[in-house]
């Protein structure tokens, strides 16, 4: 009788792997599933009604068959039209700062619905690519991105970067020109190896990437020299007609006065407001309108540090923080800029 047990288990594992691999295959088939985002609730209402009519049940049997095929394809006509509209539908240029702890990631959607993403934060124990970007970007009803800027490779920037390209499809991967050492050079090696087709590119200052015709990625300053850590951060702007955003990674002070800048509609301020970054000078150059600063919840190392508050209230900038708000949208359109923190998120 043991062996039969032993047999019979073997059997059953056996069964399990083969529905397991099926449904794997089944899953990767093209449009085997659908993202569709958030639909307003009227279109709950309509599905539960077209599956009663389906059902047939008894108190809706005074409907003939053919009244209750006309009711089944009016409602999927008026759900199929409601979703075409969510997928194409024009909306005001977006910005999200998601909250991912301590550490950085936001989110540029534009008006013709094209994705970009800088930075993937990066917590030891969670992955905010499983947790918080890929649920968010479902949310949205997107399954792919047009751009991943990585802006330096320290892990509260990219420590979710392997595990987003493997959940989603990215078309360009843009990698910082950074000094590696062992470490970066690994976390660098991990990435590439789930790139998979995704076109892969270090990048060099001045570069431009369109996003929409009236929106694109500008690499503002990039390091020329080989450097390590922070200071490799690549600075880049989104740039609209509506208004533009600078994110800066965890450039500090002394990258920052050697720089000549535009001024910027919202600055992300660099290393999660501390007071090594956003130095007067620098500011004095930006004179955001909007500061984001993106940190973690009582997070070890006090940021945003008091000097750096004090700085941006000296040049008048609004602060808003995502250990406050959790995630924050900024919205860019005809009336000029909106913010609004995640419990207003539509």
């Amino acid at each position: 009788l043991p062996v039969c047990g032993e047999y019979l288990l073997q059997l059953a594992a056996w069964l399990t792997a083969q529905v397991l691999t099926q449904a794997r295959f089944f899953a990767d088939l093209p449009y085997s599933t659908v993202v569709i985002g958030k639909l307003p609730a009227y279109c709950l209402v309509l599905y539960y009604a077209a599956l009663f009519v389906w059902a047939d049940f008894p108190w809706l049997q005074f409907w003939s068959n053919r009244e209750r095929r006309c009711i089944l394809l009016l409602h999927a006509l008026l759900l199929a039209g409601m979703l075409a509209y969510q997928q194409y539908r024009t909306l005001p240029l977006a910005c999200y700062f998601l909250d991912v702890g301590q550490g950085d990631c936001a989110v540029i959607v534009t008006p013709s619905q094209r994705v970009a993403i800088i930075d993937t934060g990066g917590l030891k124990n969670i992955s905010t690519a499983t947790r918080v970007i890929t649920p968010f970007l479902r949310y949205l009803g997107k399954r792919e991105a047009d751009i991943l800027l990585l802006s330096h490779y320290d892990f509260d920037h990219v420590g979710a970067a392997a595990d987003l390209l493997r959940q989603l499809r990215v078309k360009k991967l843009l990698l910082p020109n950074e000094a590696l050492t062992e470490e970066s050079k690994r976390v660098q090696q991990e990435i590439l190896a789930q790139a998979g087709r995704t076109q892969a590119h270090v990048v060099q200052g001045g570069e431009r990437y369109a996003l929409d015709d009236n929106a694109e990625i500008v690499l503002v300053d990039v390091p020329q020299q080989d450097v390590p850590g922070n200071e490799a951060s690549t600075l880049a702007a989104l740039q609209s007609v509506q208004g533009s955003v600078l994110f800066t990674g965890d450039m500090g002070e002394e990258r920052e006065q050697r720089l000549q800048l535009q001024q910027y509609t919202v600055l992300k301020a660099g290393h999660h407001g501390s007071h090594y970054s956003s130095s007067m000078e620098f500011l004095e150059q930006v004179r955001p309108r909007l500061t984001v600063i993106s940190c973690g919840r009582g997070n070890r190392y006090g940021h945003p540090h008091q000097e750096t508050l004090e700085r941006l209230q000296a040049i008048g900038s609004a602060v808003v923080r995502t250990d406050e708000l959790g995630c924050i949208k900024v919205v860019f359109d005809a009336e000029g800029i909106k913010c609004y923190g995640y419990a207003d998120l539509q």
